[in-house]
């Protein structure tokens, strides 16, 4: 159904910065528009906010406030005209000319690169945070083509077939999962582990020549950020180890994937938070309680035996960290478990649970979830998540019984360069055209 009609005022581009200027027309594929790029490339673009829209309607109002601020100058690629964008729910649709079609993904939070725009400096006018009505919106392509200086623009509901409610939740929950294991791999190099790390903006990347092993031979971003494949390849050739990453789909010919992660999420209201066992306290930890982690085995069956010799000393560093809580349950002033809640974006994540062997199968694991439940309540958060193994029956029935629900799964892919086809390299790059020349850049190593 075509709820409102407008057109487009301005397409705008640049190589990187703003103001973008205008053109008369551009192609848009399925990551952005052609002879548009970045920056700070590991912060924008990708499926998800291939197209930025900005409403001429909002660039009136912050004139009218005395901004100086014109058509491009915040870096939009489209200017629109003609009905308030953003007021427009996620999943809506615009039609473009007679090609283009594109899906409404999320508000474009704003950053100082776009500072000069207004008269104070201070980009957070058109934070979607502090003024939803003037903010930028990312959008996803569904329809490739070319768009053009006073197209018609006509507006369309969301389809209720659309992941896109999914895939705006994955975006949020791969933000908090991403910056867990860099608090992980920053603890590990403070237990002394030689663990070399790349934090730049999404794109997160672990390898280690102590512990050559998933979770610190590692990489995170390539959902939101698949152009960035070539680099985390290299990455791990440079490094001359094995590597693991997550990817939507085959990432070279032939690829399979080597284990299948499941995210479980529920809303902060949706969970069991009254289950508790009779005679067992959980309590979130000081930081000189004593722990499960050093009583019986952390980790995974596959873990190797330096790996499973370091996880005591890396998991209490990480539980001095901030935005990290550790708790504790005991049973008969005994220590029996442990687990840790990591809170990021009001983003509550269950992760690092371990119970001592011949107390398993009781339920612990039930009330660590309960606990920890009530203090993200408390913190703010308004989403839970656990991810698992999709094998791991136990922690899959744990967390269905207290109120989640499987959100997606994603394929986690090993890259060898020992062993892979010398040509992985070159395929990931030709696959992505354009924008392997943005991967080839060096990427930052961000404290």
């Amino acid at each position: 159904m075509v709820e409102s009609a407008g057109r487009v005022v301005q397409v705008n581009l640049s190589p990187g910065g703003v103001p973008k200027t205008a053109v008369p027309e551009a192609r848009v594929g399925r990551l952005g528009l052609d002879g548009d790029d970045h920056h700070d490339d590991t912060v924008h673009g990708g499926p998800l906010r291939a197209v930025c829209l900005f409403a001429v309607e909002a660039i009136e109002r912050l004139r009218a406030e005395g901004h100086p601020i014109e058509p491009g100058a915040v870096g939009e690629n489209i200017t629109t005209e003609g009905f308030e964008l953003a007021d427009l729910q996620v999943g809506a649709r615009l039609a473009i000319g007679d090609e283009v079609l594109l899906e409404l993904t999320s508000p474009a939070l704003p950053c100082d690169t776009i500072a000069a725009a207004f008269r104070d400096r201070k980009p957070g006018r058109i934070s979607a945070l502090g003024h939803p009505h003037d903010s930028r919106i990312y959008a996803r392509v569904l329809r490739e083509g070319v768009v053009r200086r006073d197209d018609p623009i006509r507006v369309r509901s969301a389809d209720p077939e659309s992941d896109v409610a999914t895939q705006v939740a994955l975006f949020r929950i791969e933000s908090a999962v991403r910056n867990r294991h860099v608090e992980l791999w920053r603890a590990a190099q403070a237990a002394g582990y030689a663990v070399d790390v790349v934090d730049d903006g999404e794109l997160a990347i672990a390898t280690s020549a102590d512990l050559p092993e998933q979770p610190f031979s590692l990489a995170f971003g390539l959902r939101s950020l698949p152009q960035f494949l070539p680099v985390v390849l290299e990455t791990f050739a440079t490094a001359g180890s094995a590597g693991w990453f997550a990817f939507p789909g085959p990432p070279w010919r032939g690829a399979e994937p080597a284990e299948h992660v499941v995210t479980f999420s529920a809303a902060i209201d949706a969970v069991d938070t009254g289950f508790e066992l009779d005679g067992l306290e959980v309590r979130e930890a000081g930081p000189s309680d004593p722990d499960a982690w050093t009583v019986g085995p952390r980790g995974r069956s596959s873990d190797g035996a330096a790996l499973a010799a370091a996880w005591p000393a890396i998991l209490r560093g990480l539980a001095s960290r901030r935005a990290m809580h550790r708790f504790n349950a005991v049973e008969g002033g005994e220590v029996v478990a442990s687990a840790m809640l990591f809170t990021h974006r009001r983003i509550g994540l269950l992760t690092s649970a371990s119970v001592v062997p011949d107390r398993r199968g009781r339920g612990i694991q039930r009330a660590l979830i309960a606990a920890r439940a009530r203090r993200a309540a408390e913190l703010g958060c308004d989403l839970l998540v656990v991810e698992t193994a999709r094998d791991n029956a136990a922690s899959i029935r744990n967390a269905e019984r207290a109120g989640f629900r499987e959100l997606a799964w994603r394929e986690i892919f090993r890259f060898d360069p020992a062993t892979a086809d010398e040509r992985a390299i070159d395929e990931a790059r030709e696959r992505f055209g354009q924008w392997a020349a943005a991967a080839r850049r060096p990427v930052g190593t961000g404290a």
